[in-house]
């Protein structure tokens, strides 16, 4: 079984939320990312943080190719960390409908990346359908990261590329490490307990701090109380267990995958979901994986990205609309 949800959980909560550090907080990536030492050895890239990158991005003073190298560079450190973890936990495979195991055999290849690059496709040709963009005008030179195809359609060939040529590179908006943020602002209210408003929930964040907390602490910026409350809220503390339940119960994904104890015995019968290409808040495996794992058991699911659309709701009509898809289901 390949390690599939550790490796976008982790990923994502610790590397793609920096794309846009654009509030000033640099702080918030100081847990693992502020040096100009360690990281910078491993990426060839003598910048001092992310957050200057990210800003340096939005005022067109840096390559955008070089930041996302750097940013590759930490996903790589990630990963290394992650294959050496054996760990039940962070073991899922998913299957999609034609019955493809989707998995990564690398940070941006595999079945998984490879259905990823589908969505993205299908939304675009489903954009394009609907008059809503002409790619010519839109992207002008587009070659790095889309194709057209013989009968005029688009296929997107690569996410870096997507990524830059779309220009949602500068508007990601999650500061590290993502929801578990490091001062609780995100969504760590939704785990809380009687006494205590917001607390630490990512298990994943917590491991990956705990296992290499020797390294970690040698980087500028490291905060000791920050890292410690990290490891004692869901791994090491007296509530651990509760926090850990908590977030379980909260975990779609896994409840109907019957992971962590828990079991949906009877599910909605129907699932749809709409996320947007230029989402800057979450990644585009969220919504794909929850319809995956509904998918697997049986359950109808109608799932489409929406072409440039942000976070939100405002979905158009060129994947259909949430009015047809209830009529459809009501019949």
């Amino acid at each position: 079984m390949k390690k599939i949800l550790y490796i976008l959980m982790v990923v994502f909560l610790l590397t793609s939320c920096v794309n846009n550090q654009l509030d000033n907080k640099t702080n918030d990536n100081e847990i693992i990312l502020e040096t100009d030492t360690q990281i910078n050895n491993d990426v060839n890239v003598d910048i001092k943080s992310v957050s200057d990158m990210a800003k340096e991005i939005k005022n067109k003073t840096i390559d955008p190719n070089i930041y996302l190298d750097y940013k590759k560079g930490i996903e790589e450190k990630v990963y290394k960390w992650i294959k050496s973890d054996d760990d039940k936990y962070y073991t899922l495979a998913f299957i999609d409908e034609n019955g493809v195991e989707l998995t990564l055999t690398g940070l941006r290849s595999g079945t998984y990346y490879e259905a990823i690059l589908k969505n993205l496709s299908d939304a675009l040709n489903k954009f394009v359908l609907n008059g809503e963009i002409d790619v010519e005008s839109a992207y002008g030179d587009y070659s790095s990261w889309l194709i057209k195809d013989e009968d005029g359609s688009y296929i997107v060939t690569d996410l870096k590329g997507f990524m830059i040529g779309t220009g949602l590179v500068n508007n990601r908006n999650k500061a590290i490490p993502g929801f578990d943020a490091k001062d609780k602002s995100a969504e760590n209210n939704a785990f809380g307990r009687d006494n205590e408003d917001t607390v630490h929930f990512s298990k994943s964040i917590s491991k990956i701090l705990k296992d290499n907390y020797e390294e970690l602490s040698k980087l500028d910026g490291f905060d000791k109380n920050v890292v410690d409350e990290y490891i004692d809220n869901t791994l090491t503390g007296k509530n651990a267990d509760y926090i850990n339940n908590q977030t379980a119960l909260l975990n779609a994904t896994h409840i109907l995958l019957g992971i962590d104890g828990f079991k949906s015995v009877n599910p909605v019968k129907h699932f749809r979901n709409r996320s947007g290409t230029a989402d800057q808040h979450t990644s585009f495996g969220i919504g794909y994986n929850i319809m995956l794992a509904a998918k697997m058991q049986g359950i109808d699911t109608d799932y489409s990205l929406v072409w440039n659309m942000q976070h939100g709701n405002n979905e158009g009509n060129s994947t259909g609309t949430f009015i047809e898809w209830v009529n459809n289901i009501s019949k």
